[in-house]
């Protein structure tokens, strides 16, 4: 997809984004897709629709959250610094 423009891409993402909200069952195939559009090159605007999507489908599809926690792609953008608090279980007790 490098000889393809960013701005065709984000409207791919966008058409991934609708199927993974239509075809629940499929979110572990596309959201594998889209970890790897984000290791491809790209400009700023790509990215940051990639993962805006990545966070939507997490936050649409409760499954979806293991999905993105076993792929092996890290996130370098701020915006999902944001959402740690909203998927984490928090511990009552100190560890030692």
């Amino acid at each position: 997809m490098n000889e393809i423009s960013d701005e065709f891409k984000i409207v791919v993402v966008d058409a991934i984004k609708t199927l993974c909200l239509k075809y629940k069952q499929k979110h572990r195939t596309l959201m594998n897709f889209l970890s790897n559009m984000l290791r491809d090159e790209g400009g700023f605007q790509y990215k940051k629709a990639i993962v805006e999507t990545i966070l939507v489908i997490i936050a649409a599809l409760p499954e979806a959250k293991e999905a993105g926690n076993k792929s092996n792609f890290i996130i370098l953008f701020p915006s999902p610094l944001h959402q740690v608090p909203n998927h984490c279980h928090y511990r009552t007790f100190p560890l030692v």
